[in-house]
């Protein structure tokens, strides 16, 4: 998909969130996601990422996943 669709689709998904439109924020999400599913733009998709993160523990075995 070409650059300026994905810019076109940021911006809708974020004048849809300011408007409270969260449907419409939520099906753009969704499509965003299918064209860049490791870019997150949203707070939301960056913790969640951040959560499935492993931290390792303090004695350097690797950890646990949040």
């Amino acid at each position: 998909m070409p650059a300026p669709t994905l810019k076109n689709l940021r911006a809708q998904a974020s004048m849809a969130m300011r408007t409270c439109d969260f449907e419409d924020a939520l099906a753009t999400d969704c499509e965003l996601e299918v064209h860049e599913p490791d870019n997150p733009t949203w707070p939301q998709r960056k913790a969640e990422i951040f959560e499935q993160q492993e931290i390792p523990d303090q004695a350097g075995n690797g950890g646990s996943i949040l």
